[in-house]
């Protein structure tokens, strides 16, 4: 995990169980309050703390994450991350080792949890990198098994293995009727 403690308006959102695979705290700038990005095994949670003890806390389920962008250059990194729903929050100003820490933990958990392997796109530029990472719109197919009646040749064959049975006295005219009725049924 990173250099600090996770806050404690997260620790008090956590499920139970759910574990905090490492944690990410926004450089300090003039006038505002820290940032954090806290990723945890079951979603990435954002923490805007604010002036006079708000906050806002987003979590982003990795089922639900649909695009991560970070840029790291030579002053800091930047995330942006999105969900299906379009929530979409932007962090800047973190540290770069963090950062890439944060990054490869998001992605190895969206792979962990995705269908169809995500899209990466990696652009390495003259100072740092640039990387947009998508889990595709999956769609899950379930196969419906339906009771199909028995093939129409089966059928023939049956009701003619029946018809000599009445015919030899083996079964009653209404046994006859009630099976074949029950083998037609079936076609």
């Amino acid at each position: 995990m990173g250099e600090f403690e996770v806050p404690e308006e997260v620790k008090g959102i956590l499920a139970p169980g759910e574990n905090v695979l490492c944690a990410l705290k926004q450089r300090m700038i003039a006038l505002e309050k820290p940032k954090y990005i806290i990723v945890t095994d079951k979603r990435v949670i954002y923490l805007d703390r604010k002036l006079l003890g708000r906050y806002e806390i987003i979590d982003f389920p990795y089922k639900r994450l649909k695009d991560v962008w970070f840029r790291f250059g030579k002053f800091g990194s930047k995330f942006i991350l999105k969900r299906e729903d379009g929530r979409m929050v932007e962090l800047e100003w973190l540290k770069k080792d963090g950062a890439l820490e944060v990054l490869d933990a998001i992605r190895k958990a969206i792979q962990a949890v995705a269908v169809e392997p995500i899209s990466i796109e990696k652009h390495k530029k003259l100072i740092g990198e640039e990387w947009f990472i998508r889990k595709p719109m999956e769609v899950v197919s379930r196969a419906v098994i339906t009771h199909q009646g028995e093939p129409e040749e089966d059928i023939a064959v049956k009701l003619r293995k029946l018809k000599a049975l009445l015919d030899e006295g083996l079964i009653t005219k209404e046994e006859y009727e009630e099976k074949r009725k029950e083998l037609l049924s079936k076609l």
